[in-house]
């Protein structure tokens, strides 16, 4: 789904956009234009990663100079994986769309959740 929010161009990886979604991305729109700070409040479960992700992509990419770097903290390995996963999604819906984007993703997590070495995983000292 292609839509705008003010002259804005914002791809949307799914078919229907939640009312929701949308009031969301408006608002996040309105504080970055205005530098400020916002605090938003969804549901769970009512797309907010996407939503997220969706418009601030979209930001960087008409507005690099204005904003070039999104640092995006969870507080569970699912909602890395989930954040992970929905950039995936939003980044393989620019290409099927034919819009040339280079984006890089980078997750970061402990070394409890990300090494294999039973030996070292095992380390709880900080060695």
């Amino acid at each position: 789904m292609r839509f705008f929010i003010d002259e804005l161009e914002i791809l949307f990886p799914y078919e229907y956009i939640y009312p929701e979604q949308y009031a969301y991305m408006v608002e996040l729109k309105k504080a970055i234009d205005a530098k400020g700070h916002c605090l938003l409040e969804m549901p769970s479960g009512t797309g907010k990663t996407i939503t997220i992700l969706s418009l601030i992509i979209a930001y960087m990419i008409k507005y690099p100079a204005k904003l070039s770097k999104l640092l995006y903290s969870t507080r569970t390995l699912s909602e890395i994986e989930k954040a992970a996963e929905e950039l995936r999604v939003l980044c393989d819906y620019y290409k099927t769309n034919k819009y040339d984007v280079s984006i890089l993703g980078v997750v970061l997590s402990a070394r409890k959740n990300l090494c294999i070495n039973p030996t070292i995983s095992g380390e709880h000292n900080g060695r």
